[in-house]
């Protein structure tokens, strides 16, 4: 049986590569196991690795419960926790038990793939021919490896949401990896559902699209999951949460036949419908002040238009932001801009106090 472990000091280290781990997991937790706690600062000087790349591989051991971390009274910044790593033998036992139960998801996505093949005639994937999928042990797992797969993909992205609402945390999480994509001008289609009243999405999504990305909904939709570039298929373990991690799947062929379902999802699909102008309730000094901002006006010649001050201004303005769950004032400006006629500001621009 090959040797899974390397000797480092007298101690011998699991390859946490052998039970699923990252080979930059792998390296930190062999190096804190060698050499003690570190903070990621002394990490990244000691083993010459970007910033990024040593908090990616730090949350995934916290995943896998391989480090712990604690606080260092009097420190700031990236330096104010320290990583202890916890015991090999009980690291590996926890990651054989990770394992097992990534395999048995890997089963049940084998068996949703195959039960959407029964299903939809249009699907036609070959569940004999050999295809394997590499798990993602948890959520910082997950989001590293969409972002090495945007990064690398050049010409198409699909995407198929079933959940009706999503938090802030997922949407600004993905938010970085939508632009770059647009930005390179790769063709975005994104398939979802009618939005409940907790989604806070709107906002958003009526940005990505004005930036170009192609956006319909059906009533409902059977899983969840990420095509790049035709090549490369990423599911959800846990079909209600991607956070308990996902599978990749690098199979151009079912990767191929996945996408062609897509598209014929997307042909009976439609674009939202628009609810920006019931949504948008002003008050006569917001309506004021968005009027004056949209016509060129910064703060501080609206506020001496309307005789308020600049941070009265700055206040309306973040409370409109904060109702409509945007995060800037372009997103702001897009929401209210096709539903909400301008004031006659000739008349009463200034506030009356």
């Amino acid at each position: 049986m090959p040797d899974r472990s390397l000797s480092v000091t007298g101690v011998a280290v699991p390859l946490l590569t052998a039970w699923g781990g990252s080979p930059d997991a792998d390296l930190v937790f062999r190096f804190l196991v060698a050499h003690g706690p570190h903070d990621a600062e002394a990490l990244r000087r000691e083993l010459s690795m970007s910033r990024h790349r040593i908090a990616v591989a730090l949350e995934e051991l916290a995943d896998s419960n391989a480090v712990r971390a604690a606080s260092r009274p009097g420190r700031r910044g990236i330096d104010a926790t320290i990583w202890h790593p916890r015991p090999p033998a009980l690291v590996v036992a926890a990651l054989r038990q990770r394992q097992l139960r990534a395999a048995q998801a890997s089963l049940k996505v084998h068996r949703r793939l195959a039960t959407l093949t029964e299903l939809d005639p249009d699907l036609r994937v070959d569940m004999n021919a050999g295809m394997t999928g590499r798990p993602l042990h948890g959520l910082s797992r997950v989001r590293s490896r969409l972002g090495d797969l945007v990064d690398a993909t050049r010409h198409e992205h699909l995407s198929m949401h079933p959940e009706p609402a999503f938090d802030r945390a997922t949407v600004q999480a993905s938010a970085s990896l939508d632009h770059d994509l647009l930005a390179r001008n790769v063709t975005v289609l994104s398939l979802g559902v009618p939005p409940s009243v907790e989604d806070i999405t709107a906002a958003h999504t009526l940005e990505l699209t004005h930036l170009g990305m192609q956006y319909r909904e059906l009533p409902t939709l059977p899983a969840k999951m990420f095509l790049f570039d035709r090549r490369t298929v990423i599911v959800p373990m846990d079909p209600h949460d991607i956070a308990k991690g996902a599978l990749e799947v690098a199979a151009p062929s079912m990767a191929e036949r996945l996408a062609a379902w897509f598209m014929s999802r997307w042909s009976d699909a439609r674009p939202p419908k628009s609810t920006t102008a019931a949504a948008v309730q002003l008050t006569p000094r917001e309506r004021r002040v968005v009027a004056l901002l949209a016509a060129g006006h910064t703060d501080t010649s609206a506020a001496a238009r309307l005789g308020l001050s600049e941070r009265t201004v700055a206040y309306a303005i973040r409370g409109v932001m904060e109702r409509y769950g945007v995060q800037n004032r372009f997103q702001l400006g897009l929401v209210l801009g096709a539903s909400m006629s301008t004031p006659d500001l000739a008349e009463d621009t200034k506030e009356k106090q």
